[in-house]
């Protein structure tokens, strides 16, 4: 999964408030809430483009409220306010060096120092949006929490929000899923705290992703049965759902659900453009439950009705994606465990092998079925035999080598990609 920092959910939240005129009207404090007031605007308008992700026009604006910001400090040195929104300012602006220079200048004004909610606040924006260290934003963000957690809330929690989501999905990248799962857990909490139920949707489905990364099919189950009650019209809780009961081998139930995902797709209703080469297994995972419940089907024609919709959904997924390893080797193994067609299914383990032959799996199954059966007709014994000794010594020779990078995939994405 590529990192991900959720940009647009920034809105004008992060922005503070202005404060209060500094002075009565006319003389200094106005020239100064004016400058404030053109300063805000144009750091809005910097945000705004940031967001965009125009950073030309970020940068102009950025540049143009910092001046701005510098142009109060002149009038009043000691305006936290304008040090608070020049760091931002610069942040936007892409100049990482100033912005923490700012928050230097913000430490220096304020009387309370390193008990200012505010001076932390800068520190959490700067580190997460100029440094891309969503794990010291966290820290900055806990600590304004416990001087004053009515300091800026929905800025602060907003900022936090993105911090969790940022870091759980950097933990996910790195292979610590239930690491990650404290992020996401934390981050529905905060979106919970906001009001915000769109962002509490969006954490306990990064919630859920990491209880299936790292096995907890139970909690995964749990957290997506919960979200496709929520919202029993969006296709990606349900195939979800599917997933963390598939992988508790509660295989008709994952029919069940992936049958409404299905059904749902044929009514229209649109697979989330994030998430569609994702759901695009679906016919396998379908297909292969459907594998599942067959072999333990007594009644021959149920059995027959059960295997023939499996081959039909595993092909369609071969169909579509050639090239993946695991239609070929799924559909391999039906082939040979379901329909005694072993042959056929060697054509299938050849095709998943030339893709990825560093699958054990596979190989192991053209070894047996080398083993097993005599040599089809058009091949001679003693090809078959050789060609048996080449991959048993494949599989021999290369079980070291496979097994280090199974354990290399493993840790890096949390799947081997064999099956």
């Amino acid at each position: 999964m590529p990192r991900f920092l959720p940009c647009w959910l920034l809105g004008l939240l992060l922005l503070p408030a202005l404060a209060a005129p500094a002075a009565a009207r006319g003389g200094s404090g106005a020239i100064e809430q004016h400058l404030l007031k053109q300063g805000h605007e144009a750091l809005a308008q910097a945000e705004r483009a940031w967001t965009a992700g125009d950073k030309a026009q970020a940068r102009r604006f950025g540049l143009k409220a910092e001046t701005l910001f510098e142009d109060v400090l002149r009038q009043n040195r000691r305006e936290r306010q304008a040090a608070l929104l020049g760091g931002q300012a610069a942040v936007f602006a892409g100049e990482a060096a100033r912005a923490r220079q700012w928050i230097e200048r913000y430490r220096a004004i304020s009387p309370l120092g390193e008990g200012d909610p505010d001076l932390h606040f800068l520190r959490a924006f700067v580190g997460l949006l100029a440094d891309q260290n969503p794990a010291g934003a966290i820290r900055s963000l806990q600590r304004m929490y416990g001087l004053n957690a009515r300091a800026r809330p929905r800025a602060r929690d907003n900022l936090w929000w993105i911090a969790l989501s940022d870091l759980g999905r950097r933990l996910l990248q790195a292979g610590k899923p239930t690491e990650a799962a404290r992020q996401f857990a934390t981050g529905a909490r905060v979106a919970r705290r906001l009001g915000d139920r769109r962002k509490e949707l969006l954490m306990l489905g990064d919630l859920g992703t990491a209880y299936i990364r790292a096995d907890r099919f139970i909690e995964a189950m749990e957290v997506y049965e919960g979200l496709a009650k929520l919202e029993p019209r969006n296709p990606l809780w349900a195939w979800r759902l599917g997933m963390a009961l598939a992988n508790q081998s509660r295989f008709p139930e994952a029919i069940t659900v992936y049958r409404k995902v299905l059904a749902l797709r044929a009514e229209g209703v649109q697979v989330p453009r994030t998430h569609a080469e994702e759901m695009a297994e679906l016919p396998l995972r379908l297909g292969n439950c459907l594998r599942h419940v067959a072999a333990g089907e007594a009644e021959p024609k149920k059995r027959a009705r059960l295997l023939e919709e499996a081959e039909t959904n595993i092909r369609r997924f071969v169909e579509t994606k050639p090239d993946d390893f695991r239609g070929h080797l799924w559909l391999g193994v039906l082939l040979q465990d379901q329909y005694e067609k072993p042959y056929e299914a060697l054509a299938h383990y050849q095709r998943a092998f030339a893709i990825d032959p560093m699958c054990e799996s596979v190989l192991r199954r053209m070894v047996q079925i080398h083993a097993r059966h005599p040599a089809p007709e058009g091949t001679s014994a003693a090809d078959w035999k050789t060609k048996r000794e080449v991959l048993q010594k494949d599989l021999e020779e290369g079980a070291e080598r496979r097994k280090a990078e199974m354990e290399r995939r493993k840790k890096l994405r949390a799947d081997t990609g064999c099956g």
